[in-house]
């Protein structure tokens, strides 16, 4: 009996350790930790805008924009798993290389992403904790110079680690504006409450404009009610589900994890590949102004 306590005495000693360890390494931000760096320097913003009951802050940077003026768009959208996998850099700086937007979740402080990709000089973080001091969330890399941005997170139930989306607007020569979202939807719940939560807070962001939409990323939509919720609010705002040719997208009981919706756009490639970098393929589209 004796040994029976120790053992089980010794036991909780080494959770409470854990749990420690986890609590010290561990900062959760109550709203995301958002950045913009543009050409390797970070840049000083105003909050615009701030809706509590949607936990949605947007912010005005203090630059200069110009009008996207081309009519065709080359898009890169990826999970990277943190950066996990053997030759992800090679992978991302060759996918990379001829796109203009970049949408990446999984995306964390400790991939030097301005000085990997510095040719998609304007690069938006939104990083909702930060683990052992490295800052993890989702990016939104291009060449253009945004109006605004936003962010915004909810919490996973279970874990607590949330899940982040960051927004963008980018100034069209036509006096319309574009705005391209990367998000990464809740995983680990069963009743997708906090899921539902986090498809409101971007629901709200495309309501607010009229203009072309670009809405993308890691939306783990593994079920049916998952994946039905996710259409339904698609078709709500008049967003097009896009279509890949060849698929190879991660899926999690055949239902795909990963998609991209578009308003106000042509789809006139849209195709993935398989890639040994991540434990997510890559989505690669082109598309064209209406």
């Amino acid at each position: 009996m004796k040994k029976l306590v120790k053992k089980g005495s010794g036991i909780v000693l080494i959770l409470i350790a854990i749990c420690w360890f986890l609590i010290h390494s561990l900062t959760i931000y109550p709203s995301p930790q958002t950045t913009l760096i543009t050409s390797a320097t970070k840049v000083e913003a105003v909050v615009l805008s701030q809706d509590d009951k949607n936990a949605i802050t947007c912010y005005q940077p203090s630059l200069t924009t110009k009008d996207i003026t081309q009519n065709h768009l080359r898009l890169l959208v990826w999970n990277l798993h943190k950066g996990l996998d053997k030759g992800w850099q090679q992978a991302l700086t060759d996918y990379s290389e001829f796109a203009d937007f970049v949408l990446l979740q999984e995306a964390t402080s400790e991939q030097q992403l301005p000085t990997l990709l510095p040719n998609l000089s304007n690069q938006l973080f939104a990083m909702p904790f930060a683990y052992r001091g490295v800052h993890s969330g989702v990016a939104l890399l291009t060449k253009f110079t945004p109006q605004s941005y936003c962010s915004a997170s909810v919490a996973e139930p279970w874990i607590r680690f949330p899940k982040a989306s960051i927004s963008s607007l980018y100034p069209l020569a036509n006096g319309q504006s574009l705005l391209v979202i990367s998000a990464h939807l809740i995983n680990f719940e069963l009743i997708p409450d906090a899921y539902q939560q986090q498809l409101q807070q971007l629901s709200q962001q495309v309501k607010w404009h009229t203009g072309p939409v670009i809405l993308a990323g890691d939306f783990n939509a593994w079920s049916e009610e998952r994946t039905k919720l996710l259409r339904d609010m698609a078709q709500q705002l008049g967003l097009v589900e896009v279509k890949f040719e060849p698929d190879y997208r991660v899926r999690f009981n055949q239902h795909p994890l990963d998609y991209v919706f578009v308003r106000g756009m042509n789809v006139i490639q849209a195709k993935t590949e398989e890639n040994k970098a991540s434990d997510h393929n890559p989505l690669l589209l082109e598309l064209s102004f209406q």
